[in-house]
């Protein structure tokens, strides 16, 4: 338990994906948090985190290239379309050809619900490009810089710039790709020359979490790393669990149905914690 390691394993990363799934779930359910933990300051960052530590180089060919085009932007390409119809047979709404594909490249941004009726998946064209621009590193060193530097600039005025700015105007998620780069980085350099990080992470994260508690709270960067050390000891206790390493396995497809009831429901359900507890219902039965 208390080997220090760098790498995860096949099972613990499984095990880590239901659990950061189950995270999300409650994240996007705000009236669920009834302790006052305010999971969505680090549930996704847990995804974006894991890449850095498998035991494989992401390799900068066409076939990795295709494989990750393939899982993440056709599923949001798809929903897409999908909510685009819906939204105009069920809300009728209609906007000009090029509003559409403006929406489709700003689909991040708040905005584009005025366009398709939904809240959009930002996180998988996110993803794409953490795993892009890790690719591109391992090939060619000196390209770290530039998400690095970019995610810097991110962390200075991380609320009003990176959340309020550029949630709306980051096409595909690119600047933000680069906050997530810039925590996966540092998250590797602390658990390569920290013995032991994953222990004290996790007892930071614990404090932490007292300290939210209590309304006292720190920048989500920290929350992230520390967040990771905690969920990754949590999944070695846990990694023998079947449903954790089911939903694991099934972490994309659970992540979109979630966001569409989410985006469906809300306009019946009221924004109350049987509300909340209706729609984790749906996105496990589904």
């Amino acid at each position: 338990m208390l080997k220090h390691k760098i790498y995860i394993d096949k099972k613990e990363s499984t095990t880590l994906k239901g659990i950061a799934i189950l995270l999300i779930i409650w994240g996007h359910i705000h009236s669920l948090d009834i302790i006052g933990l305010n999971v969505y300051h680090y549930h996704l960052a847990q995804f974006f985190i894991l890449p850095f530590f498998y035991n494989r180089t992401q390799n900068l060919t066409w076939d990795s290239l295709k494989k990750n085009l393939i899982s993440c932007f056709i599923p949001y390409t798809v929903f897409f379309i999908f909510c685009c119809i819906i939204s105009y047979i069920a809300l009728g709404t209609k906007w000009q050809w090029w509003e559409y594909i403006l929406g489709y490249f700003n689909a991040p941004g708040y905005e584009t619900k005025q366009i398709c009726g939904f809240v959009f998946p930002w996180f998988l064209l996110c993803y794409f490009f953490v795993l892009l621009y890790l690719s591109i590193t391992n090939k060619y060193k000196w390209f770290a810089v530039i998400p690095i530097l970019v995610g810097c600039i991110c962390c200075v005025d991380f609320q009003n710039f990176t959340w309020n700015s550029l949630f709306r105007n980051d096409p595909f998620m690119l600047i933000r790709a680069s906050y997530y780069f810039l925590m996966g980085t540092i998250a590797v350099f602390l658990f390569k020359y920290i013995p032991y990080f994953r222990i004290l992470g996790t007892m930071l994260f614990v404090i932490l979490m007292v300290l939210m508690y209590k309304g006292i709270m720190w920048d989500n960067f920290i929350y992230g790393i520390t967040g990771f050390a905690f969920f990754w000891q949590l999944s070695y206790w846990l990694k023998e669990i079947r449903f954790l390493n089911f939903i694991g396995k099934h972490s994309l497809y659970i992540y979109l149905t979630n966001v569409f009831i989410i985006n469906a429901l809300s306009l019946f359900i009221p924004y109350t914690i049987l509300g909340g507890l209706i729609i984790c219902f749906l996105t496990i039965i589904i």
